[in-house]
C-alpha cells in the first residue's frame, strides 16, 4: 500500500512538471502538487547514465536493468490482478519478433 502511494505521488509530481497548473486543473488532478521528483532525481540519473556510457558493457546493463524494472512495476501498476507471467511472455514475444523483423524482414509476416 505504501509503495502504491509513493508511485502515485511520483506520477503526480512528473505530471505536474509536464502539464503545469492549468493542465492539472483541466484533468481534475490535485493542483497543490509540486514537481519534487524530477528536481531530486535528474542530477543522480544524469550522473548514473553518463557513467554507464563510458563503462564497458554499460549500455547492456542499463537495458537489462530497465527491462527488469518494467516487469517489476507491472504488479504495482496493475494492482497484481493480472497474470504477470502471461504479460511477461507477451513482452518477450514482442521483443523477439521485433528483433527478428529488424534482422530479416522477409521472415516475419506483418
Amino acid at each position: 500500500m505504501l509503495q502504491r502511494r509513493y508511485h502515485h505521488a511520483r506520477h503526480l509530481s512528473n505530471s505536474r512538471l509536464f502539464l503545469g497548473h492549468e493542465g492539472m486543473l483541466a484533468l481534475g488532478l490535485p493542483r497543490a502538487v509540486m514537481p519534487w521528483y524530477p528536481v531530486l532525481s535528474v542530477p543522480f540519473t544524469a550522473v548514473w547514465h553518463g557513467a554507464h556510457r563510458v563503462w564497458p558493457g554499460g549500455k547492456r546493463r542499463l537495458v537489462e536493468r530497465g527491462r527488469k524494472a518494467q516487469l517489476e512495476a507491472l504488479p504495482v501498476l496493475l494492482d497484481a490482478r493480472l497474470n504477470i507471467s502471461r504479460i511477461t511472455c507477451w513482452f518477450k514475444t514482442e521483443i523477439f519478433t521485433s528483433r527478428l523483423h529488424a534482422r530479416s524482414p522477409d521472415l516475419v509476416t506483418p
